[in-house]
């Protein structure tokens, strides 16, 4: 039988290569409680944050946005029951702010309750998780559009609790976590843009962040409830995951829920919400295994959520959900984090976090 066939247009720039270790312009909050997205201009040089505008609105219950690698667009997934779905801005490329797009807001159609979200590499589509399903929209590069992939949604079969899913830095596979059945699936981006499924595999007790590494070749999982990351490796020819011989623990009382890779995959970071604070291991670049775990306290009572690493590798982003702030750190040669003085005020409840255009 033959296999799903897959797009072979990778992205324009490999996503360890010197070109792309620019840093980021702008850091986007989604503000879950406040229903509300904000932008903010990155410092280059010190990594400190800096308003670009007032707040705008999103739907019920945002949780997670995704932004175009071209920095042209922002996507905001709507998880509330009273939600229509994905919301989308444009971004000013000079001054990071962010208005609607017309209509502003798209539905899943065929399914609700969009919660993870990502952007393929060229910036031509957009993927979401739902209640059942994962939506595939293609984005229209003048406006930000979006218009349903012909075949979308496509099932995941016996599921109504979707977390996150990931895409490979080539744009060919898609995995999306099943957290009513404790698993990962996996898809083949066809050059239409679909995602066809090609089955799941085993993931710790309730699975919600997902990663791919930006070198290809591995997928690591945040398990919630057994407090551990659960490693992939990535199947060059065929994008099939193969599991790693065991999980690696995170430290006790953490609650993973987010992860997050450096540009030339050496460390991936972990969101310890329940300790406030941030876990460290280093990755091996052959296996993908996980070793040296560090822990980083963001400050008492911060209950860090969304996390991510800004294009120069240098600093590290996060979402302190029981403070409303953002706060960045620096990251040195060995993954170690220093805070970075001054995290700005976000609004009530803030999650999701994402990175957009280079400076």
């Amino acid at each position: 039988m033959q296999g799903p066939v897959a797009s072979s247009t990778p992205p324009t720039t490999p996503p360890t290569s010197p070109a792309n270790r620019a840093s980021s312009k702008f850091l986007y909050v989604v503000n879950s409680i406040e229903k509300t997205v904000q932008g903010f201009a990155i410092d280059a040089a010190t990594g400190t944050l800096a308003s670009t505008g007032p707040a705008l609105a999103a739907d019920d219950a945002p949780i997670y946005a995704a932004s175009t690698p071209d920095g042209k667009f922002l996507y905001v997934a709507n998880a509330g029951s009273k939600a229509i779905g994905v919301s989308a801005y444009r971004i000013d490329g000079l001054r990071g702010s962010l208005m609607p797009t017309t209509p502003a807001e798209f539905a899943t159609t065929g399914d609700a309750e969009p919660f993870g979200v990502v952007v393929d590499p060229t910036s031509t589509h957009v993927y979401t998780t739902n209640l059942h399903s994962v939506s595939a929209f293609s984005i229209d590069p003048a406006t930000g559009a979006l218009s349903d992939v012909p075949g979308t949604p496509v099932a995941i079969p016996n599921t109504n609790l979707l977390g996150t899913l990931a895409i490979t830095p080539d744009g060919r596979y898609l995995y999306a976590a099943d957290i009513q059945n404790n698993s990962l699936w996996q898809f083949a981006i066809t050059s239409s843009g679909l995602p066809q499924r090609m089955g799941a595999v085993a993931t710790g007790d309730y699975p919600v962040g997902v990663v791919a590494d930006p070198s290809g070749k591995f997928v690591y999982v945040a398990n919630w409830r057994s407090n551990d990351v659960s490693r992939y490796s990535i199947t060059a020819a065929t994008g099939v995951l193969v599991a790693g011989t065991s999980t690696t623990a995170a430290p006790e009382g953490c609650g993973p829920q987010e992860l997050a890779v450096d540009p030339m995959s050496q460390h991936l970071f972990v969101s310890c919400a329940g300790l406030s604070s941030i876990a460290r291991f280093a990755m091996d670049s052959s296996s993908g295994d996980l070793s040296g775990m560090m822990s980083f306290s963001t400050g008492q009572f911060t209950a860090p959520r969304g996390i991510a690493v800004d294009g120069s590798g240098g600093f590290l982003y996060s979402a302190w959900n029981m403070q409303n702030r953002a706060g960045a750190a620096a990251i040195d040669s060995g993954g170690s984090l220093n805070a970075v003085s001054g995290a700005v005020m976000t609004g009530r409840g803030p999650i999701g976090v994402a990175l957009s255009g280079r400076q």
